[in-house]
């Protein structure tokens, strides 16, 4: 999608594990959860004393790691 596409407005759910927009686009899946797991404990490992600011628009799921790290 093109960043003017007006892809804020269409519809979103979470549905069965995964965040399904406008009925076809699937942008985060539940099973993506332990590479980003790991993703987050190797930038935690070499950040240790920066602020990190996360910014999506899936599930939440690298936030979460993110902020209990």
């Amino acid at each position: 999608m093109k960043p003017d596409s007006g892809w804020h407005r269409l519809l979103s759910r979470l549905e069965a594990g995964q965040l399904v927009v406008d009925d076809h686009y699937k942008v985060m899946e539940r099973w993506e959860t332990p590479p980003v797991e790991r993703m987050a404990e190797l930038l935690h490992a070499s950040l240790q004393r920066t602020r990190i600011v996360e910014v999506g628009f899936g599930m939440g799921i690298s936030a979460s790691i993110i902020a209990i790290k």
